[in-house]
C-alpha cells in the first residue's frame, strides 16, 4: 500500500488473513490530523460500537482500486448496509426526520 494507510492501527483487512482488529480489544479511539497546519478541536459524543463482525468487501493488496476508501459522507465505500447514506438528497431527509424526532422529544430542561 505504499504507505497509504499511514496512522491506522489495523488496516480494514490483510490478504489471506485473519482480521486485524479484534474489536474486544478496542480501548480508545485517537483522532489526528497529520501535519496540522492550524489549531484544530474535535468533539466526540455518544461514540458506540455493536454488530458483530463482518469482513470488509475489499482487499488493501492493491492500492488501485481501493483507494478511496471512504465516501463523500465519511462511510466505508466499499460496502453497503441498510441506513447508509446515498445522496445528498438522503443525508438531508435523514436530517429533517431526526430534527423531527429530537422535536418530539425535548428532554429534561435546565434546571
Amino acid at each position: 500500500m505504499g504507505g497509504k494507510l499511514f496512522g491506522m492501527r489495523g488496516y480494514p483487512v490483510k490478504l489471506g488473513g485473519p482480521r486485524t482488529l479484534d474489536p474486544a480489544n478496542v480501548t480508545q479511539l485517537l483522532v489526528f490530523i497529520a501535519k496540522p497546519s492550524a489549531d484544530h478541536l474535535f468533539k466526540v459524543s455518544d461514540f458506540r460500537a455493536a454488530g458483530a463482525y463482518i469482513p470488509p468487501t475489499a482487499w488493501t493488496s492493491d492500492a488501485t482500486p481501493f483507494f478511496p476508501f471512504i465516501d463523500t459522507f465519511g462511510q466505508y465505500d466499499h460496502k453497503d448496509w441498510p441506513g447508509k447514506t446515498e445522496s445528498l438528497t438522503d443525508m438531508q431527509a435523514k436530517r429533517a426526520s431526526e430534527a423531527a424526532e429530537l422535536a418530539s422529544r425535548p428532554g429534561r430542561k435546565n434546571g
